[in-house]
């Protein structure tokens, strides 16, 4: 399981906590999830943070293991959240702290079978690692590394899209000038919605499809619009998560000031409904940093931050998004 850890999450934890949801009389993972080792303060909280999360989950088996080397701040931590998990009725199967090359059970007092100087292991010798590599699946060294991939665009790229997003600007206000201003509302939000939805179709129904740079202009001025982008909410669904998530870090990568915030929430959805938790928090990370009130990266944060199953997840309706467009006024009625 220690050697299948970089697999879930795509990257080597280091100095993490990180527990996993065990299932079935086989004990599979079910669901996991992996915190920064917080300070010795917020060990109690973090603990009862854990608990709430996996009792949303209604998990009844976990694994619990420390990602470091320093036994000063893992253990405290771990004898937290064991003792609230018992608590809970969850049955800890497990709780070690790994520094990458050896474990130390926090359940198994035997020297024997669990040494004080613990327990070697060879990271690279997992078969879940070989068959990932087998099928392609990158591993990255760090969570840095995963965030890498969510970055602000910068340099020439950046200087090729702020003038594509910049024509993408003035083609919504022309569009805008063309419709009368008790109509402009529901224009723009159609004329987007109708140029969006065009766009992730066809892009997330071939993975690995490339945008150009003027469609991810495209996308992220357009997505501005609460209905533009609550409608391109509603094409994300269980089946399509992985490639929807796939477009929007495209988008997310090249997206420029101030139009980030949709974009990168959009993202983050994507992510925690395809089970990447980690990417979810790193597009989350970006949104706080330009727009900390942004009322979508409240709502995915707070799918995370209680542990939420995407597994049951309702995939949002489109007609829900078009009745939350205000009705045309009495006159706008008439002239139609």
């Amino acid at each position: 399981m220690l050697g299948a850890l970089p697999v879930i999450f795509g990257f080597y934890p280091q100095e993490s906590l990180v527990v996993v949801v065990l299932e079935g009389p086989r004990q599979r993972v079910a669901a996991s999830l992996r915190l920064d080792l917080p300070p010795v303060e917020h060990h109690d909280g973090v603990a009862c943070q854990i608990a709430d999360a996996l009792r949303h989950q209604g998990a009844a088996a976990v694994l619990v293991v420390a990602c470091t080397g320093d036994a000063a701040l893992a253990d405290p931590l771990v004898d937290a959240c064991v003792d609230r998990l018992v608590m809970d009725g969850v049955d800890v199967v497990e709780a070690v702290r790994s520094d990458g090359n050896r474990y130390w059970s926090y359940r198994c007092r035997n020297p024997v079978c669990c040494p004080a100087e613990g327990t070697p292991y060879d990271p690279g010798a997992s078969s879940v690692l070989a068959q990932a590599v087998a099928e392609g699946i990158e591993v990255l060294p760090d969570r840095s590394a995963l965030a890498a991939r969510l970055a602000a665009v910068r340099g020439v790229t950046r200087e090729i899209m702020a003038a594509e997003t910049s024509a993408a600007e003035t083609e919504q206000v022309a569009i805008a000038g063309r419709a009368s201003v008790d109509e402009r509302l529901r224009v723009l939000a159609q004329v987007g919605a109708g140029r969006v939805k065009s766009l992730l179709s066809r892009a997330v129904a071939a993975p690995g499809t490339s945008l150009s740079d003027a469609e991810v202009a495209s996308l992220s001025v357009w997505c501005r619009n609460i209905i533009v982008r609550d409608v391109a909410w509603a094409q994300i669904s269980r089946d399509n998560a992985a490639a929807s998530f796939a477009v929007w870090a495209q988008v997310a990568r090249r997206v420029v000031p101030p139009f980030e915030p949709a974009v990168l929430c959009l993202a983050s959805f994507a992510a925690w409904l395809k089970g990447d938790g980690a990417s979810a928090w790193c597009a989350l990370e970006r949104v706080e940093a330009v727009e900390p009130g942004y009322s979508m990266m409240q709502l995915v944060r707070e799918l995370l931050e209680r542990g939420i199953s995407p597994v049951g997840w309702p995939q949002l309706d489109e007609a829900e998004v078009w009745a939350a467009l205000p009705a045309p006024r009495p006159s706008e009625q008439r002239r139609r």
